[in-house]
């Protein structure tokens, strides 16, 4: 194909490994329609939003705050969005915020309520959320005022990716909720994300076998995605794994090309990795033709 373009991006420090494919015709303009619910394209790059984060570049207090709202609620989405954008700025008037990234769900009553992880470099009394988010919804419940937030402190930030893939990430159809659900974005971050992505090119021989040994060892934690071998690969995989295989991948295609020959028919090292995707360590394997 016509200037096809082959690389891989990892997001260094975090849980992201991802194999591009790109060109071979133009892009096309197109313009982005109506929001018709949390869409699978939507999920995805949330998840890759938050499977990028180093926790050694975040800000020492992490939270997970969750907002909601009393028993009347107002039926414009318009208004949810504005609501937490007077959050926001009150959060920020009060202290400084590295990072934050807010996603809105639905109650089974039909009601919004956001889920907030939130980096920032001081701590942040659960009083004075509820205190602001109560006047900001104009609430006037005195029960809203003592269950309607919630302040978590991470701990795990692993468990974290682990929940919001689960729970948070599920796709979400506007058409089986009320119309107020309709045309909204579902999810928003503000600061700057605690990430490095480190990016490169990579041959079309070096690509496909890192592709191969990325699906083998996501699959070897059992995320069975779809398989699509005319595109690019996204795994939840360690940084380290992620150039591990890139390496891997890179000696092999030296060794083919240096024997003129192909003499593998699996990648001559089997990549490993623990339960939570850090790697334990790569196996030779001996089986290869001499050359």
């Amino acid at each position: 194909m016509k200037d096809l373009r082959t690389g891989f991006v990892i997001a260094e420090g975090g849980k992201l490994v991802k194999l591009v494919c790109s060109g071979g015709s133009p892009p096309c303009p197109g313009h982005r329609g109506v929001i018709r619910g949390f869409s699978s394209a939507s999920r995805r790059r949330l998840l890759h939003e938050v499977h990028s984060i180093d926790e050694s570049q975040a800000d020492p207090y992490r939270l997970f705050i969750t907002l909601t709202y009393p028993a009347e609620y107002p039926d414009d989405n318009r208004q949810w969005q504005r609501h937490l954008e007077l959050f926001r700025k009150r959060l920020t008037r009060r202290q400084r915020v590295q990072y934050a990234l807010a996603k809105l769900e639905p109650q089974r009553r039909g009601a919004p309520h956001w889920h907030i992880i939130l980096f920032t470099d001081e701590p942040l009394p659960h009083g004075w959320v509820a205190e602001a988010w109560y006047d900001i919804v104009d609430s006037g419940d005195i029960n809203h005022l003592a269950a309607g937030t919630q302040v978590k402190v991470i701990r795990d930030f692993q468990g974290v990716r682990m929940y919001v893939s689960k729970y948070i990430a599920k796709t979400i159809d506007a058409d089986g909720l009320p119309a107020c659900w309709q045309g909204i974005r579902f999810w928003r971050r503000w600061g700057t994300t605690p990430a490095t992505l480190v990016e490169g090119d990579l041959p079309l021989s070096t690509w496909w076998r890192a592709r191969r040994m990325v699906n083998r060892a996501q699959h070897s934690l059992g995320y069975l995605g779809k398989r699509r071998y005319n595109k690019g690969l996204s795994a939840f995989l360690s940084s380290d794994s992620g150039f591990r295989i890139l390496e891997q991948a890179h000696r092999i295609t030296r060794l083919v090309e240096e024997c003129g020959r192909e003499v593998l028919t699996d990648p001559g090292y089997n990549v490993t990795t623990s339960a939570h995707g850090s790697p334990r360590r790569f196996i030779p394997d001996h089986r290869r033709a001499d050359c």
